[in-house]
C-alpha cells in the first residue's frame, strides 16, 4: 500500500509534453504529451524577467531558474496535448515552429526526490513516462537513465509519439529533482528540426542553473 500510494503522488509531478504551440508565452493548465505550438516573442511570466541576449545566444531568467537556448528561437506557447498528467507552477518554450521546441516547466511533487532515493524511484517513474508516450499514440525508447542537471539528481527518457495533427514526433525528457520541486525539460523534434532541436536542448540542459 505505501509503494502505491508513492506512485500516486509522483505522478502529480510528471509531465510528457509532445506537440502543440501558438503564439505567446504563458503556462500549460497541465502537464501532457504531444500537441503543437506556433509562435511569436511575448513577455515572459509576472515572476520572470524576459530572456535577453547572451554571448552563445538568449538567456530565460525567471521562477528561481536560469538557462540559455539559441537566439534565433522564439517564445512559444504551448495549446494541444494529446496526453498529460500533473499539477504545473510554470512553463516556458522555445523553438523553431510548432513541432520543433524545448519546453521547460516547475511542477511541485509530493514525494522529495534526492539522490539518496532516485535509484528506488526511477522504476515507478518510468512506468508514468512509458504511459504517457503510448497514450500519445507511440513508445519509450530508452530511459530512465540517471543523469544531473543543475548538479540536481536527474532522469533521462528518449520516445516517440504522434502530434495532434497525426505528425510523427521524436522527444528527450529531463527530469530533475530538488527536494518537492520536479524540473521538466522536453526537447520535442521531427526530422525537419532534429539537428538544430537536438543541439539546441544541449544547450538548455547544459546551462540551466538554479537561482
Amino acid at each position: 500500500m505505501h509503494k502505491r500510494a508513492t506512485r500516486l503522488t509522483l505522478a502529480l509531478g510528471i509531465a510528457l509534453v509532445i506537440g502543440a504551440c501558438s503564439s505567446g508565452g504563458g503556462s500549460s493548465p497541465s502537464p501532457s504529451a504531444a500537441g503543437s505550438a506556433t509562435g511569436s516573442e511575448t513577455s515572459a511570466p509576472t515572476t520572470a524577467t524576459s530572456p535577453s541576449a547572451a554571448a552563445s545566444g538568449q538567456t530565460y531568467s525567471g521562477n528561481g531558474v536560469s538557462f540559455q537556448y539559441p537566439e534565433s528561437w522564439q517564445n512559444l506557447k504551448l495549446t494541444g496535448t494529446k496526453a498529460s498528467t500533473g499539477s504545473q507552477l510554470w512553463n516556458q518554450t522555445y523553438g523553431i515552429d510548432g513541432v520543433n521546441f524545448v519546453s521547460v516547466s516547475g511542477y511541485a511533487i509530493n514525494v522529495p526526490i534526492t539522490s539518496d532515493n532516485i535509484d528506488q524511484q526511477k522504476d515507478g517513474i518510468g512506468q508514468q513516462i512509458a504511459g504517457l508516450f503510448t497514450q500519445a499514440g507511440g513508445s519509450l525508447d530508452s530511459g530512465p537513465t540517471v543523469e544531473t542537471m543543475a548538479g540536481l539528481p536527474a532522469l533521462g527518457f528518449t520516445g516517440t509519439a504522434q502530434s495532434p495533427n497525426g505528425q510523427s514526433v521524436n522527444s528527450r525528457l529531463v527530469l530533475a529533482f530538488d527536494g518537492t520541486t520536479e524540473y521538466f525539460v522536453n526537447c520535442q523534434y521531427d526530422t525537419s528540426g532534429q539537428s538544430e532541436i537536438v543541439s539546441g536542448c544541449d544547450m538548455v540542459v547544459g546551462t540551466f542553473a538554479l537561482g
